[in-house]
Order: structure tokens, then sequence, then C-alpha cells
């Protein structure tokens, strides 16, 4: 391989997580609002404004990595020390088959918030993550809900390969 090539590959991984978090070859950024104002669509609009994708966790070495990254990120952002927030992920979810339909992703589910069910939950297709700043809270992790659902931010990724 031409060295230039490779001193550009190595600049543009170097730049990439200056405000992020390398984890594997996934560059995740989050963006946290003090207020519950952002949509799915929102959240997707605003990743593809920093030329990122919405982010997806792909197993649980990475989700253990992401909260402990939206740990910082809660007391960075928000200087009241805020104990918890939600933010959007890119995981997609059958609430009437019960199955996550983003490939090669991986879910970490909220102690009683997997909605399921036909009639009720059908829209719950979109999935968050709720975050505590202490580690070893019992009541975080993902849940689904509504496109339409207001969070707190979103998780953002770029691929490093």
């Amino acid at each position: 391989m031409n060295i230039l090539l490779i001193l550009v590959i190595y600049l543009v991984a170097l730049s990439c997580c200056e405000d992020c978090r390398r984890i594997g070859d996934t560059c995740y950024t989050a963006v946290v609002h003090t207020t519950s104002d952002i949509s799915y669509n929102k959240a997707v609009d605003i990743c593809k404004d920093r030329n990122k994708d919405i982010g997806l966790i792909r197993d649980e070495n990475s989700y253990k990595e992401v909260m402990e990254f939206l740990r910082h990120e809660i007391t960075k952002t928000n200087k009241e020390k805020w104990y918890l927030t939600s933010i959007w992920t890119g995981i997609s979810f059958d609430p009437v088959n019960v199955r996550i339909t983003s490939p090669g992703s991986f879910a970490e589910w909220f102690p009683g918030y997997l909605l399921t069910g036909k009639y009720l939950f059908e829209d719950f297709t979109n999935v968050w993550l709720t975050v505590f700043n202490d580690p070893d809270a019992a009541a975080q992790g993902m849940s689904n809900g509504e496109p339409i659902a207001q969070t707190y931010g979103v998780l953002c990724e770029m691929k490093l390969n």
C-alpha cells in the first residue's frame, strides 16, 4: 500500500475520534440535549449533519463501552449533574414478532420495558438507550418506542474500515 494512502487513512481515523469513543472499528459520538426534544427522524438528521450514521450497538462489549462513554457525556453536557439520559440508537425492533430487525445488533433491555404486541405496541419499532451516571443502577438499558417519541439525544457512528 502506498505510504501516502496509509498516512491519509491514519489522519482520517484520528480526526474521526477527536470527539468520540472508538470501539473496535467504529467511532461513536453522542449529541445530548438538556431537554427531551429529539424524535427518531430528527436524530437521524443530526447524525447525517455530522457525516455519520445513527449508531448501532453490535455486542455486549460495545454496549458496556457505549454506556461508559455516555456516562461521561452526561456529566460533560449537563452541568446540573443529571442522573440519567435517554438517546436514540439505530436499532430497529419488531414488537409483533419480538425480534431485533437491524442486522448484527445487540440489545440489553431496560428491565420491564420491552413493549410488545400487535395492537398496543406495533408502532414501537425504534430503540433508545437509557443510561444513569451510576453504573450500578439497575434500571438502565434499551427500550423500544414510537419514532415520534422524544429523547434527550442520539448516538451517532462512523465505521472506520
